[in-house]
């Protein structure tokens, strides 16, 4: 084995775990320290350690409980604006909640896991009926501004390489790609430069980030591995993954130069046996 690209956060951190394992059999991997993988799946100590190292990250409050919720959520404004409850440790949107109070009775937004919409009361009581807590939850304010994927590869905290891809989603919480515009964004790279320098990444790493109100970019998700859609660059003329293997290498990543506005939009294909 050459090199091993791990396509998960469970597979990240138990690579990282045993990282000297690879590196003394000369195996390559895209992976960062176990303490910055670890970091980076628990979302609410890397917002604190993002928040001390000087990187917007916005507001949030951490809960533990219905009592707790209550309270965040009057802090942010419910019932008159849409706040998020979000699960320190989670993916693929798992146990995302959309308080609002227009929405009478809760609304699961993903078929197969916990995620959806309803007011404060419908979410109690979907919550309770499921017998869940909000153990290991916090609060933060729901963000409607463009939202960017964002593949990187990174080298000892320095960026090498960044395609954003704003979100054309009709379910803003799907974990699937459902459409993006991929093209040069100055502001998300300039952020990018600074989640990737706080971090100290090695390798590949992926963000969501989303554009608030002020005009600001603030992260949102983040994962020290490859993101499941990170393909979709291959439209705008970027091979992510050959870029990685060739820095892995020891050779010069090229230099990208993204071409403006790339639509792409997965289109299923029913193929007919004859």
């Amino acid at each position: 084995i050459d090199t091993l690209i791990p396509s998960s956060e469970n597979e990240t951190l138990a690579i990282s775990k045993y990282i000297n394992l690879f590196k003394n059999n000369k195996i390559k991997i895209p992976v960062s320290s176990f303490d910055t993988v670890n970091l980076m799946t628990d979302k609410l100590k890397m917002f604190e350690y993002l928040n001390y190292s000087g990187v917007d990250v916005g507001k949030w409050k951490k809960i533990d409980n219905f009592s707790d919720a209550a309270n965040a959520l009057n802090f942010f404004g419910y019932p008159s604006k849409k706040v998020i409850i979000k699960p320190r440790f989670s993916s693929g949107s798992r146990g995302i909640l959309i308080a609002n109070h227009k929405k009478n009775s809760f609304t699961n937004l993903l078929g197969d896991r916990l995620c959806g919409e309803g007011s404060w009361e419908a979410i109690k009581e979907e919550l309770k009926n499921s017998n869940r807590s909000l153990d290991n939850y916090f609060v933060m304010p729901f963000h409607e501004g463009k939202t960017f994927d964002v593949d990187c590869i990174a080298k000892e905290g320095n960026l090498v390489m960044a395609v954003s891809r704003l979100r054309v989603y009709e379910n803003p919480l799907s974990p699937t790609n459902q459409g993006c515009i991929i093209g040069p964004n100055k502001t998300i790279y300039n952020y990018c430069v600074k989640l990737v320098k706080a971090f100290k990444i090695y390798g590949a790493c992926d963000f969501d980030i989303v554009i608030r109100k002020d005009s600001r970019p603030q992260l949102l998700d983040s994962s020290c591995r490859l993101s499941g859609s990170v393909g979709a660059s291959l439209n705008a003329g970027v091979n992510v993954v050959a870029e990685l293997i060739k820095m892995l290498h020891g050779k010069k990543p090229k230099k990208i130069k993204l071409l403006k506005n790339v639509k792409v939009f997965p289109t299923p294909i029913f193929v007919k046996s004859l």
